[in-house]
């Protein structure tokens, strides 16, 4: 039997960072890349469902073996972000996304893990002009049964963006990747998994 299930996460996303290198400067080093790779923080909730992809015979604790899941979230930027300029100016992001995931065998029996890929829309706007841009998001999920109807889920990932245009968040300066990788943008959601019989 089928089940649906939906997820209500809040979500915590650790800005959009661009590529930088490393400088073997020991401890200090690694902490001075990580805060230049920070763009604008962002924060806000969203929500998901999911649905089974396949038949779940066989599979540990009736996992499918695999699952599509639809995804809506809103973020901001709020308004004391040092990587938007002038100060005060605020990013509202509206994110449509698309992924298929694929569950894992958890080295302890309470433990559900598995990966994911897809392709989100991410509609930008606030005290920027509006703009479109897509990407390729990927992550690796980890599920703690709370009831049998409940878990506690983290997801951890990023979202893959080709290069930013010129004209990507005028009238307002953000630090963003405009030319050369592009901008890999990590996130963290945490959430809660909804089992409908």
């Amino acid at each position: 039997m089928k089940k649906l299930v939906y997820c209500t996460v809040v979500i915590a996303l650790i800005g959009l960072t661009g590529a930088h290198s490393l400088e073997a400067q020991g401890v200090r080093g690694v902490m001075d890349w990580i805060m230049k790779m920070s763009g604008p923080g962002l924060r806000g909730w969203g929500v998901s469902v999911w649905l089974p992809v396949g038949e779940a015979a066989g599979e540990p604790a009736g996992e499918p073996p695999a699952r599509l899941r639809g995804s809506i979230a809103w973020r901001d930027s709020g308004s004391s972000d040092d990587a938007v300029s002038p100060a005060g100016s605020q990013i509202n992001i509206t994110t449509y996304q698309a992924t298929l995931e694929f569950p894992l065998r958890a080295p302890v029996d309470w433990l559900k893990v598995g990966v994911g890929v897809g392709i989100a829309r991410h509609d930008f706007g606030g005290d920027a002009d509006e703009f479109t841009k897509m990407s390729l998001p990927f992550y690796a999920y980890f599920g703690i049964p709370i009831t049998p109807w409940l878990d506690g889920v983290l997801e951890l990932g990023a979202h893959y963006f080709m290069p930013f245009d010129f004209t990507d968040f005028a009238p307002l300066t953000v630090d963003v990747a405009r030319d050369g990788f592009g901008e890999l943008a990590p996130w963290i959601v945490l959430g809660l998994d909804f089992v409908v019989p």
